[in-house]
């Protein structure tokens, strides 16, 4: 079953789409993809432009860094992925384990 994208996911989606520093994904493809998902130019214009200056902080922040900020930037790609794939935490119901009197 396939539900409509929402206009807070398309939103979401093209910014994280142009601030991923990757060549390809600029402003000029990211206006691409907005035209194509039918946003109006208000909202597409603000994501294209919230991801530029994720993109521009991001690659600002590994210049200034250098090879540390490199090294950082990975560790934290590959956490973030990991907790992507890996599955959630179950807490155990506490109350239900004990004497049944």
């Amino acid at each position: 079953k396939t539900e409509a994208i929402g206009a807070h996911d398309r939103w979401v989606g093209v910014a994280a789409f142009v601030g991923v520093p990757l060549p390809g994904t600029g402003a000029w493809t990211g206006a691409m993809v907005a035209y194509l998902l039918d946003m109006d130019l208000r909202e597409a214009v603000t994501s294209v432009l919230a991801g530029v200056c994720v993109a521009a902080c991001i690659m600002a922040s590994l210049t200034l860094a250098g090879w540390y900020g490199c090294a950082i930037a990975v560790c934290l790609c590959v956490v973030a992925l990991a907790s992507r794939y890996l599955p959630p935490y179950k807490q155990r119901d506490i109350s239900s384990s004990g004497s049944s009197d």
